[in-house]
Formats: structure tokens, sequence, C-alpha cells
């Protein structure tokens, strides 16, 4: 059997913490359970857990019905890229490295900085990024429409290339 030992006071003396110390004996050599200073400490603790998951889940109560309360608490996002171009003081004031945006860019189908139309921080660290409308891919409705115009142009080269009839 171990007993586990805690140090205590500036003499680094040790005495024993674990079940068998709840036990003291009496004047009159019988034995007594008594609280010792770690059961304390643990109903302290418990407590102090306890508060604070309710002050958490009141502190997201009030977040996520409150406006003013997010921007207050959490903050607002930070535009750090505008029309390809870097804002370096938002950077400094941020502690973030040009080469930190370039990957996050590239991550999100950029291939620099410069095809970036507005690039946002946002306050849970995530970076938007917008690309200007000459760099984003096409979307399946933009080649729907290419491919209608393509059947339309299709159509009017038959019909002048037709042979006439006379």
């Amino acid at each position: 059997m171990t007993v586990p030992f805690e140090p205590a006071g500036k003499q680094s003396c040790l005495r024993p913490t674990g079940p068998e110390s709840l036990e003291e004996e009496t004047s009159d050599g019988a034995r007594s359970v008594g609280r010792s200073g770690a059961d304390r400490r643990g109903v302290v603790r418990t407590v102090a857990v306890y508060i604070l998951i309710g002050l958490n889940t009141a502190v997201n109560w009030w977040l996520a019905r409150d406006t003013r309360a997010e921007r207050l608490l959490e903050g607002t996002a930070t535009t750090i890229i505008q029309d390809g171009s870097l804002d370096e003081r938002a950077l400094r004031r941020l502690s973030l490295h040009t080469s930190e945006i370039q990957h996050a860019v590239l991550l999100q189908n950029g291939d620099s900085i410069s095809d970036v139309a507005r690039g946002q921080l946002e306050p849970d660290g995530q970076l938007l990024i917008s690309l200007k409308d000459t760099e984003q891919g096409a979307t399946r409705g933009d080649i729907q429409a290419l491919q209608a115009s393509l059947d339309t142009i299709e159509q009017l080269l038959r019909h002048l290339t037709a042979p006439r009839t006379t």
C-alpha cells in the first residue's frame, strides 16, 4: 500500500494526505474521522468550477442575444487586404507576417495577394478572402450561360452557311 505525501510549510516536512489522514486519534484512544485541509480544498475547487461554468453560460447567453456585447467582448473584423494590397499597419498590430497571409490566400484558391479584393481577419481568427471578379473561378451557372451563347452562335453560323435555294 502506498501513502501519498505532500510537501507542507517552509521546512519541507512531509505529511500523509490519503484517506488514512482523515482518521484522528482522540485523547481516550478512540478514532474519529474529520475533514482534512485537502478535503476542504476539493470542495472549494468544485464550487469554483461550478461558478465558472455558470458564468461562462451566462456570458454566452448574453453574447448570443446582444450584438453590442458581442462587439465589446469579441471585437470586430479587421481588414488586412484591400484591392490587392496589404495593410501593413494592421499586420503589425495583429503580429502577422506577410508569408502567413500569402499562405492563407493560396489555401482559399487565390494565386497571390494581388488577386484579393478584400481580406478580413475575423475575431475568431478566421481569414475571409473575397477574390476580385476577374480572378474568381467559373460557376456552374456561368458555364451554362456560356454554353447557351455558344449554341446560339452555332445556330446562326449554320443558318448563314447553309446553301441557299433559289
